[in-house]
């Protein structure tokens, strides 16, 4: 008889372990705990490529401008003035590092937006941004 109820113990207890590890798995998106979280907000608004686009156009009608790179980071962004910075400062518009592996939904987040912001500032205003800062920090190549 107790080696019936610890049978059934085990196997009620390793049900709840399997269950809370699915739900960690399947029903909480896993960039919400390895992207930062205005990353993960957008990630999480931009359910398909059309819900991302419309998502884009409606931050930038709200003056709200975001672009994520992808790729990995390089550089040492606290002694030198980032290409991020300039654009947060000259545009008005917060750049982030998104990681290596570039997620579809974002990336036609990024594309609407780039389109939207091309219009707005001109074609070259990420590269102005970005020989802003290796003038800033005296020919040194700076970090996004």
């Amino acid at each position: 008889m107790k080696f019936t109820k610890l049978v059934l113990f085990s196997v009620a207890l390793n049900f709840v372990i399997i269950g809370f590890a699915s739900a960690y798995y399947f029903v909480i998106p896993q960039v919400f705990f390895s992207l930062p979280e205005e990353i993960a907000m957008v990630y999480y608004k931009c359910t398909s490529c059309s819900a991302a686009t419309d998502h884009a156009v409606s931050d930038f009608k709200a003056g709200n401008y975001k672009i994520i790179n992808w790729g990995l980071f390089s550089g040492n962004s606290e002694k030198l003035i980032t290409v991020s910075s300039i654009l947060e400062r000259d545009y008005n518009i917060k750049m982030f590092g998104g990681g290596c592996m570039p997620i579809s939904e974002i990336d036609c987040y990024n594309n609407r937006m780039r389109q939207l912001l091309i219009k707005k500032y001109g074609n070259h205003f990420i590269g102005d941004a970005f020989r802003k800062a290796v003038k800033l920090n005296n020919g040194n190549i700076p970090p996004y």
